[in-house]
């Protein structure tokens, strides 16, 4: 299997949807950890765009999920030539830690009465 027949094209979607609010809510969350205390006015300014893309992500999130569980048949990828047992079993696990970090750091954030 080829890796552009991997992922269908609404899977593929969903992982760009996801991961640019994602990772652009990461960098709101460093670029205002970087701005000082005395600052507060910007600093408020990059917590609210990583609240924001944070909320983004959230909703775009469970419709991956579902679609991701809904489709489990389409994504039996092929293991690669000379791949171990071991090279495996870490691929896997830093598939399901993507998505556990993908949803449970939009939960914490959305439920989370510290970040209010």
């Amino acid at each position: 299997m080829s890796a552009a027949a991997a992922y269908t094209r609404a899977g593929s979607y969903f992982h760009w949807l996801v991961a640019a609010p994602l990772i652009a809510s990461v960098g709101c969350v460093l670029k205002a950890q970087d701005i000082p205390k005395t600052e507060k006015k910007e600093k408020g300014k990059w917590m609210w765009r990583h609240k924001s893309l944070g909320l983004l992500t959230g909703m775009i999130v469970l419709p991956r999920v579902g679609y991701r569980l809904f489709n489990m048949s389409k994504y039996k990828i092929a293991h690669m030539p000379g791949e171990g047992s071991i090279t495996s079993a870490a691929g896997k696990a830093g598939h399901i830690g993507l998505y556990a970090f993908m949803t449970i750091m939009v939960r914490t954030g959305i439920v989370c009465p510290a970040h209010q």
